[in-house]
């Protein structure tokens, strides 16, 4: 999460050099997605299509459904839903993250062998609705690059703020009943501290235009799942054959951030870069079910 604040101080560093402060914005969401995003995303193939197992428990999925999303990217361009499109991968890209700090809160949890229902409905409820404020706040507030898609609201914008921090109070004497009765779990509040902060920081304190705000909300997200799929490689497919896909994924990276660049002077760059575009779609869908150790027996004797 401490990247989080890193690339948003880099992208406000590149606001700083005159040459390029034009550019800052979109050569800080370049780098983003050429080093970390779609690195990231081509790991996925990794567990897909090289782990046999997988493949063959979702073989139609993997080569029709694919070529399917494909296709669907070449619809979405002759109909021009590309900035329709750009939002609803936006709201995705968020609730695959949050999905993910749900299954850490869930970890946590399960650790501390807490199940009260009370506290489960208290920490699922604040993070959940902690996101869904404060992002309704940055896209409907006039000092936050709204989206222009969006209806004008018939209330106040800071009523997502006080709701907000009304959930905060609430939690927070919560913890605070818990940590007086000797209860409280340590390392579950850390965690929560630090995500609903770098949500906060993200969302109503950080600037950039919103494409590049989901950049620095998710960028945490994208090392996180190189560490792990590398683990996955080593325990999977033995020796150095980690490396090769790690290379692989920069190489990736670099080709998507080539296309993007081209799409500023020839009209085939668009062309060219939406099977990349929805590839992301498609990880975005199948990572929150190949994952699943319930699910996926295979799983555990890589893990435990």
């Amino acid at each position: 999460m401490l990247l989080s604040y890193l690339y948003y101080g880099f992208y406000k560093v590149l606001l700083l050099i005159p040459a390029i402060h034009n550019y800052a914005a979109f050569i800080a969401t370049l780098l983003f997605y050429s080093l970390f995003d779609h690195p990231h995303i081509f790991q996925t193939f990794s567990r897909t299509h090289a782990d046999p197992i997988e493949f063959q428990r979702r073989k139609g999925f993997y080569t029709v459904g694919v070529l399917g999303i494909i296709a669907a990217g070449y619809c979405i361009q002759v109909q021009h839903w590309e900035m329709q499109f750009e939002a609803f991968m936006n709201i995705y890209g968020i609730w695959h993250i949050l999905r993910q700090n749900s299954g850490f809160l869930k970890l946590y949890k399960k650790r501390a062998a807490e199940k009260i229902r009370l506290d489960t409905f208290l920490d699922f409820g604040f993070l959940y609705a902690s996101v869904v404020l404060l992002l309704a706040f940055r896209v409907t507030d006039s000092l936050h690059h709204p989206l222009e898609w969006l209806p004008r609201m018939a209330f106040p914008q800071d009523i997502f703020l006080k709701i907000f921090w009304a959930f905060v109070v609430i939690y927070a004497f919560r913890q605070l009943f818990l940590l007086t009765r000797g209860r409280s779990h340590y390392p579950k509040l850390i965690f929560m501290i630090a995500i609903i902060s770098t949500y906060y920081f993200t969302y109503i304190t950080s600037d950039p235009p919103f494409g590049l705000l989901v950049a620095i909300e998710t960028i945490y997200h994208d090392v996180q799942y190189q560490g792990w799929i590398s683990h996955f490689q080593k325990r999977r497919f033995g020796g150095t054959v980690w490396r090769k896909w790690f290379v692989t994924s920069l190489i990736y990276g670099a080709l998507f951030g080539s296309l993007l660049v081209l799409t500023l002077t020839s009209p085939i760059g668009k062309w060219l870069l939406s099977p990349f575009l929805m590839l992301v779609l498609f990880h975005y869908f199948i990572d929150a079910r190949i994952w699943r150790f319930s699910k996926n027996p295979e799983l555990k004797a890589l893990y435990s």
